[in-house]
């Protein structure tokens, strides 16, 4: 592809390797391989093969633009939407949080995915609805379209998998 192998010189600012400085052969590919900068931050992984660690570039450190990007996304939907925009932001929030305190965590320590799912999806469709939209007749009917659906899917996963 024409492009040069680049030698990269990190130092390890987290993880178990802490404080080494690394060198790592890259080449960046046509696939979107990107050159990397100097002083840029990157992430990177280790294998360990006969007892020799091998380290390989994995990507650019995104973190600080995907934080602006948010900022910007949050800041949009708050002028936009006020109010109403705000609680839907706060219950997208409460979702994330039960997916990663409640429904991973159980999964991972072995629970029933089924049952785990299910208790999750529906405490997420109560919360979300109707911090999103209140109680009212309207909210109620949606929220109980939506665990119809649930049920309908949990059915049909029992029959077909």
């Amino acid at each position: 592809n024409g492009r040069a192998q680049q030698n990269i010189t990190a130092k390890i600012i987290q993880g178990d390797d802490n404080g080494k400085t690394i060198t790592i052969q890259f080449l960046p590919t046509a696939e979107g391989g990107d050159a990397y900068t100097k002083n840029e931050t990157i992430i990177t992984t280790k294998t360990t093969i006969d007892g020799e660690d091998y380290y390989y570039v994995v990507d650019h450190y995104r973190l600080p633009s995907l934080a602006v990007i948010e900022i910007i996304f949050v800041v949009l939907i708050i002028a936009l939407a006020r109010k109403r925009g705000a609680f839907s932001l706060f219950g997208m929030c409460v979702s994330v949080a039960i997916l990663a305190l409640y429904i991973v965590p159980s999964i991972i320590h072995n629970h029933n995915p089924r049952v785990v799912s299910v208790i999750g999806s529906v405490m997420i469709a109560v919360i979300s609805l109707y911090v999103a939209h209140g109680i009212n007749r309207r909210t109620t009917i949606a929220l109980i379209s939506t665990l119809l659906t649930i049920v309908i899917a949990v059915i049909t996963s029992i029959l077909f998998v």
